[in-house]
Order: structure tokens, then C-alpha cells, then sequence
């Protein structure tokens, strides 16, 4: 300042002025003095954004507005004195449990909506001291958790930024008028005084021009963040408005909406699987997708060829389909969605099995069919058929008394038709065509045992005299037995054939318990009659040398004959008896 004061009082004082207009005025305007606070000793009672402001009151006995300010807080947190004073009261209002607290300069600030109140009426608080902690439920002038903040000069509600901005209390009433530095006296007169020199001039201009640009400054600034505040509210109250609105249309048309189709769906599924036709055809249809699956599974695994497997498929889904139908036609009241499903896989499973096992043992049947020929397949069956119908007549008699003509009727077709067919295959069998059968069973049903045979070895010790002989008997046993299993799998397919088909003639119907014990029944018959050189029960009595000549060598036949019914008949009584029980089926009179 002393530097500026000398370059004024040169010779050169214009031309010193013009370079402290130009260069020094420029540098104060960026470094300007910051104006004074008379009072800047009040502080925030809690840290938080203001949610609303102070609104002047509206009416004209100071109702409306909102004489205070509303700062968001949490719950629980804890509210401070802005400045020394003494609890002026303590008390509760219908917004909240409050505290006021009177401050020097006829000032008095009022905290509202306390949860804890630390301090009492009459005691002595310093400034940044908890007095209590905010509730923030109770007050509703604002949504969101706040502290209410009020403040008042001689008992008139003012802003509080005015207090928290560093307002000078003492200046809110002028007592006197300003009576020096040019102002008016109690005369009216206007003082007289020196006349201000050039450089006061200046520097009181200086001061004019930078509190002006400040001001500016301070009201733009002030305008853009109550901008920034309004749109922040006008965002936060279209959010909350959205959701509202989103809520009450979910509340009033979606959900129900929502409920009324799920409940139409739900009750037209129930009086669709009401009807036990539509459970017999879902039944049918889940029985033939395992068929399928099943018939599949035979295809990769013993070669079946792909005629044989598309003819299984198809009678096999026929054979589950019809079977659920013909379940839910014949049972009303009494219809079970499980018991059907197991019927109609059952079904599906014998069909199936069937047609695959009769193709995979073709050329047995073929082999069989040459070495009998027409009338040794007939005789094979009119003799079965005949002691199938005797043995009837006489168990029959035995265990009731009495005749049924039906009953041998029925005994006599399904043994000639048995008779007939075990016969072709069980010559088929023991031909001297059976290395061509063997062959031909290998190239499918033992295929891939016999690739995977000679891979592994190929690997191990290819090209060896003794790994060729071990190919060589890994393939017949893999023949062999293949062909022997599919022959049983036939045997045991083609004996619950059978007994549908007797229950079909009679008007009985035929139950699970039934169908698995004929099914096992025959499997175990398969595997006796392919046992002693392939001539079964025969063959095991012409080890006993009283059947190999004279009367019992004539009597051989009928006997294996009778051994083998009464085996059979044995099996699958005990075998269904025990199934029964097993499965908690009614007892049915066959």
C-alpha cells in the first residue's frame, strides 16, 4: 500500500495511476477481500441436507409456511447446541418432543422431533453440545427422517440460514440513525468532514466494485443451487409419485388380473385331469416315451436291426395307448392314474419286447422251421394243445370237482399255439444250422461287444496268435449267451402274450401282478428248456436209465411234458399269489 502511495505522490502521478488501473486493479478483483461476519459463531445442529426450507408464513395471524428448517437425519442421531445459551423449555407438541434454547441477542432456537432429550429447563448448554437425539418419525412436514430447526429475533420467526450464514443479530433492529462517515445527524443536517483524497476515492470505489461483483456472484450461485435443490425435490417427488402410482395399479388391476387368470388356469387344469380319459391318455403316452427309450437302448446295445426296432416302436406305443384306453373304459369310480400307468407300460414292454426278441432270434425260427416243416409244426402243436387240455380237465377236477369246457377250450388253443412256437425255436436251437445262427446273431446283438473286444486287445497285443484265440472266445460266449438271453427275453415276453390272450378269451382281465409273474414264469421255462444239450426236462430225464429204454423211453416225452406244465403252472401261481400281496391287489377268482 506504501509502494501504491509513493507512485501517487511522484511526478509522473497520472501516468503511476493509469499502471494501477490497468495492472494492480485487475490482480485485487481476483484476490478481494472477504467480507466480515458479525456474528459468525452458530453452527449446524446435525450434518445433513436441508429437505425443505423456510417458507414465509401465509395468512395473516402467522399460519401457513413453514417457520424452520428441515435437515434429513437418521434416526438415533445426535442434535447440538448451534451456540451457547440456557434451555429456555422442554416440552412435546402434537409434531414431536422438542427443546428451545435462548441464545445472546434476544435469540432463541428450537430443536423438534427429539427421541432422547439430554438437557433440562433452566440448564446452562455450550455450543456443539448433545442436547438429544432425533426421532424423525413424528413430524410429517417433510417424508424422510429430519430434524426440524427453527429460530427467532425478538420473537419473530426468521430464516435460520441467517444465524448459521454469520447474520449480525445486533443489526436486525437499527435503535439510532448512523450519524458519522457522511451520514445524517438527529439535525437532519448532513456532517461536514475532509474531503476524501484521490487514492480513497479509488479504494472505496474499488471496494464498491468488488462487494457488486460478489453479491452477483453470491445470488447466482445461490439461485443455481435453490435450482439444483428444486429439481432434486421436483425428481425425488415424480420418483415417489411413480411408484405410488405403480404400486396402486398393481394393487388395484394387475394383481388381480394376475390372480383371477392363475385361478382359471388352475381350475380348467382341474376339470381337464378330472376326466379319466385324459389321465388314461397321459399315462399311455409318458408308458410309450419309455418304450421308446427302452427300445433305444436295446438298438445300441445288442444291435437289434432298424426295421425290427420301428415295428417294436410302433406296436409297443399302440399296445401302452389301447391298454390305458381300455383301462379307463372298464374302471369308473375305482380308476387309478398309477395303476393304469403301470398297466400300459406293461403292455407296451411285452409288445415291444416281443417283436424285438422274435427279430433278434429269425434265424433260429428259420433254422426251426426247416428242420420241422408244415406238418411237424402241427403235430407239435396239436399235441401240446391236447395235453395242455387234458392237464386241465384234470387239474380242474381235482382241486373243483367239475369240468369246465371253456377252461380247456382256452387251455388247448394257447398250448397249441406255445407247442408250436417253442418247438420251431428249441429245433432252431440244437440244428446243425446253429453256427450260421450264431454268425448271424454276432454281426448284430454281440457286434459291439466283439469291436470293443478287439480294440482293447488290439491295443494291449495286436497281431498275436494268442490274442486272435481270445477274440475267438470272447465272440462265441458273446454269441453264445446273447443268444440264449434273447431267446429267455422271448420265452418270457411270448408267455405273458399268452396269458393276455387267455384272459382276453375268458373275459378276465389281467392284472400287474399277473402279467409280471407269467412274464418271469417264462423266462424261467426259456432258460430250462435251453439246459441239457438244449432238450430241457427231456434231457435231464435221459440221464435216469430207466427212460432210456423200453416203456419209459415212450414215456419220456409225456413226462418232461408233464413236469415242465406243472412247473410252469407252479411258478406262476405262486409267483402272481406272491405279487399280489406284494402290491396290495385284490384277490381275483381266475
Amino acid at each position: 500500500m506504501l509502494a501504491i502511495i509513493r507512485l501517487l505522490t511522484r511526478r509522473r502521478a497520472p501516468i503511476n495511476a493509469i499502471i494501477i488501473l490497468c495492472v494492480i486493479v485487475p490482480f485485487l478483483l481476483m484476490f478481494p477481500p472477504q467480507p466480515s461476519r458479525a456474528d459468525a459463531g452458530y453452527r449446524w445442529p446435525v450434518n445433513g441436507r436441508v429437505v425443505r426450507g423456510f417458507e414465509k408464513p401465509s395468512g395473516p395471524y402467522g399460519e401457513g409456511g413453514h417457520q424452520g428448517l428441515d435437515i434429513a437425519a437418521p434416526p438415533g442421531t445426535p442434535v447440538a447446541a448451534t451456540q451457547d445459551g440456557t434451555v429456555a423449555w422442554v416440552g412435546e407438541l402434537p409434531r414431536g418432543r422438542f427443546v428451545s434454547i435462548t441464545h445472546a441477542g434476544s435469540v432463541r432456537t428450537t430443536y423438534l422431533d427429539l427421541d432422547r432429550i439430554d438437557v433440562q429447563r433452566g440448564s446452562t448448554v455450550r455450543r456443539g453440545q448433545v442436547i438429544g437425539t432425533v426421532s424423525g418419525g413424528r413430524d410429517d412436514s417433510s417424508p424422510r427422517p429430519h430434524l426440524h430447526f427453527g429460530a427467532s429475533i425478538h420473537g419473530n420467526p426468521v430464516d435460520p440460514h441467517l444465524l448459521l450464514d454469520g447474520f449480525d443479530t445486533g443489526s436486525f433492529i437499527r435503535l439510532c440513525p448512523v450519524t458519522r462517515g457522511g451520514g445524517q445527524d438527529s439535525s437532519g443536517e448532513v456532517s461536514r468532514g475532509e474531503a476524501p483524497g484521490l487514492f480513497s476515492r479509488l479504494v472505496e470505489n474499488l471496494k464498491g466494485v468488488t462487494s457488486g461483483m460478489f453479491d452477483v456472484l453470491g445470488d447466482a450461485w445461490g439461485l443455481v443451487e435453490r435450482c439444483s435443490i428444486g429439481v432434486w425435490d421436483g425428481a425425488c417427488a415424480l420418483l415417489r409419485w411413480t411408484c405410488q402410482e405403480t404400486d396402486a395399479l398393481w394393487d388395484r388391476a394387475v394383481y388381480p388380473a394376475v390372480c383371477s387368470t392363475a385361478r382359471a388356469v388352475v381350475n380348467a387344469f382341474k376339470w381337464v385331469w378330472s376326466n379319466r380319459f385324459v389321465q388314461a391318455t397321459v399315462a399311455g403316452i409318458a408308458a410309450a416315451l419309455i418304450v421308446v427309450a427302452l427300445v433305444v437302448l436295446a438298438v445300441l446295445s445288442i444291435g437289434v436291426s432298424l426295421v425290427v426296432a420301428v415295428v417294436a416302436v410302433i406296436l409297443g406305443t399302440i399296445a401302452c395307448i389301447g391298454m390305458a384306453i381300455y383301462y379307463a373304459a372298464t374302471h369308473g369310480s375305482d380308476f387309478s392314474f398309477f395303476t393304469c400307468f403301470v398297466g400300459s407300460l406293461s403292455a407296451g414292454v411285452v409288445a415291444a419286447g416281443l417283436v424285438v426278441s422274435a427279430g433278434s432270434l429269425s434265424s433260429v425260427f428259420s433254422a426251426g422251421w426247416a428242420n420241422l416243416g408244415v406238418w411237424g409244426t402241427v403235430k407239435a402243436a396239436a399235441w401240446s394243445g391236447a395235453f395242455s387240455a387234458i392237464f386241465e380237465a384234470g387239474t380242474g377236477y381235482l382241486f373243483t370237482g367239475q369240468f369246465s369246457v371253456k377252461k380247456i377250450l382256452v387251455a388247448f388253443a394257447i398250448g397249441a399255439i406255445s407247442g408250436a412256437v417253442g418247438k420251431l425255436f428249441r429245433q432252431g436251437m440244437a440244428s446243425r444250422r446253429l453256427v450260421g445262427v450264431l454268425s448271424f446273431t454276432a454281426s448284430r446283438s454281440s457286434h459291439r461287444v466283439v469291436l470293443i473286444g478287439r480294440s482293447l486287445a488290439a491295443f494291449a497285443w495286436s497281431r498275436t496268435v494268442t490274442v486272435q484265440g481270445l477274440l475267438l472266445v470272447v465272440k462265441k460266449a458273446a454269441v453264445t449267451v446273447g443268444t440264449r438271453v434273447a431267446y429267455m427275453g422271448f420265452a418270457g415276453t411270448f408267455a405273458v402274450t399268452l396269458s393276455a390272450l387267455a384272459c382276453a378269451i375268458s373275459g378276465r382281465s389281467m392284472s400287474f401282478s399277473s402279467a409280471l409273474a407269467s412274464f418271469l414264469a417264462g423266462v424261467a421255462m426259456g432258460g430250462i428248456a435251453l439246459s441239457f444239450g438244449g432238450k430241457g426236462i427231456s434231457g435231464l430225464l435221459a440221464k435216469f436209465k430207466f427212460f432210456q429204454e423200453g416203456l419209459g423211453r415212450a414215456l419220456r416225452g409225456f413226462a418232461a411234458k408233464l413236469i415242465g406244465k406243472g412247473m410252469s403252472k407252479g411258478m406262476k401261481t405262486g409267483l402272481r399269489t406272491g405279487f399280489k400281496k406284494l402290491f396290495g391287489e385284490k384277490e381275483v377268482s381266475e
